[in-house]
Formats: C-alpha cells, sequence, structure tokens
C-alpha cells in the first residue's frame, strides 16, 4: 500500500472516531456532561473572577455572564465552546489530509471540505434537538464551522510549504 493510501486510511479512521465521539457526546444530557464539579474542585478559589465579573455577553440570544450563570457555568461555558471550535479545527485539518492523500482535486477539495464539515456541524446540533436538556443553536454550527474553516485553511498551507520544499 502507499505511503498516501496510508495516511489517508489512518487519517480517515481517525476522523470517523471524533464524529462518532461528537454524536454520542451530542446524544448526552447536560447533566452526564457538565464539569462543574471539576471546576469546582479545581478552582475552588475562583481565580480571576474579580476582572471576569466584568465580562457580560450574548451568545446564542442567551446572556453569558458570571452574574447571570454563576463562576463555574461561566467558566464551563468558555471550556465547552473551546472543544466546538478545537474539535472541528482538528477536523478540518484531517479532512484535507484525507482528500489529500487520496489525490482529490485542489478545486473540490476547496468547495467539498467547508461544506462537508459544516453539514456534520449541522446534524450535530440536530441531533442534540432530541436529547433532553440539551439545546441546538446555530451559534455553535457558526463557531464548529469557523474553526473547521480555520483547521483546512491551516492544513492547505503546511501542505503547500511541505511541496515547495520538496520541490526545491
Amino acid at each position: 500500500m502507499k505511503k498516501n493510501n496510508v495516511i489517508g486510511f489512518t487519517s480517515l479512521i481517525i476522523l470517523l472516531v471524533i464524529a462518532g465521539t461528537i454524536f454520542y457526546s451530542s446524544s448526552q444530557p447536560y447533566g452526564k456532561q457538565t464539569l462543574i464539579p471539576v471546576l469546582e474542585t479545581s478552582l475552588s478559589t475562583k481565580p480571576f473572577e474579580d476582572v471576569l465579573m466584568k465580562v457580560e455577553f450574548t451568545y446564542g440570544s442567551q446572556p453569558v455572564s458570571i452574574a447571570k450563570g454563576g463562576y463555574y457555568h461561566f467558566i464551563e461555558f468558555f471550556i465547552r465552546k473551546a472543544a466546538h471550535f478545537s474539535i472541528y479545527f482538528i477536523m478540518g485539518m484531517i479532512y484535507i489530509l484525507i482528500l489529500h492523500s487520496f489525490r482529490v482535486k485542489k478545486q473540490l477539495i476547496w468547495v467539498l471540505s467547508p461544506i462537508t464539515l459544516s453539514l456534520f456541524a449541522v446534524t450535530d446540533e440536530w441531533h442534540q434537538s432530541f436529547t433532553v436538556d440539551r439545546t441546538p443553536l446555530v451559534s455553535d454550527v457558526i463557531l464548529d464551522s469557523i474553526g473547521a474553516l480555520l483547521g483546512i485553511l491551516l492544513m492547505i498551507i503546511i501542505l503547500r510549504i511541505r511541496k515547495k520544499r520538496q520541490l526545491s
């Protein structure tokens, strides 16, 4: 088996494991996923609370602040959103690696990658709509899609740099 095919198949398996983990996670109620008990233990002194008290914004038409949800919910919000962004960023990189390994045309990669990963984000949020105590948000689809797009762009840049170095 060629090196590119090994990379492609390995990347595909990794992507499928990530997708399966996301699917499983979106079927779990919030109560099974909450980080609050861990945060209460690890951040018992509530570091930077005085500074963070001044931060307030709206996400998905809901206010987000320490005053609204408390210190630990506020911190958990950022951890969860960072996870959304990071997971889709990684998926974007892996997806490009898969398509590149199987020599998919560049024009198709540019179109297929963001559309496929954004559709996956939509289906993930839709799947959450069937789960108790979970709220599907368009804002999360946008965050996921931005993460995927930036991962896609970074991997394309990495592959171009690598190709230029091989040619020199």
